[in-house]
């Protein structure tokens, strides 16, 4: 399934809003900052809570926790490589995790499992905007490969070192 990744600033931070290759409208991400701590809401357009994820700070770089009904579903961490490309790992209690590299000053990576592709994430321009579009393989879930996607894309556009 493809989707298509917008970001919109709001009073709060940096909304995210995801679509349909149609144009419809499909998930909205709020993301807000409570105490120095984000907390992203991954929602259906009827505002309903699919899955959210916080950002943990530690000294070099950030994880995100992902929470699906209230359980934890998912840790991603962002590992230190040299220069040339950013290594994310996904923890997942009682499966196989998911890893992505993405290029330094790119937002352009394969997300997968087990050398097997779970989403593929390119930036794009429609209409002169610039987002993100995101391939996921058939059979995978595809709200939990988003929030993956987005804690991801959080974690490349934040100002943390590494």
């Amino acid at each position: 399934m493809r989707y298509l990744i917008y970001t919109r600033q709001s009073f709060s931070g940096e909304d995210i809003l995801i679509k349909t290759p149609d144009g419809q409208d499909a998930f909205f991400v709020s993301n807000r900052t409570f105490f120095a701590t984000l907390k992203c809401s991954f929602q259906d357009m009827h505002g309903r809570d699919l899955a959210h994820f916080r950002e943990r700070q530690l000294k070099w770089w950030a994880t995100y926790e992902i929470y699906r009904e209230g359980k934890l579903s998912a840790v991603v961490k962002r590992r230190l490589l040299p220069l040339t490309c950013h290594r994310f790992t996904v923890d997942v209690p009682g499966q196989n995790g998911l890893e992505a590299r993405a290029r330094f000053l790119d937002i352009d990576y394969t997300l997968s499992r087990g050398g097997n592709p779970v989403a593929k994430v390119a930036p794009t321009w429609t209409g002169g905007q610039e987002h993100s579009r995101v391939d996921i393989a058939d059979g995978e879930d595809n709200v939990f490969a988003l929030t993956i996607v987005v804690a991801i894309y959080r974690s490349l556009t934040s100002s943390n070192v590494g």
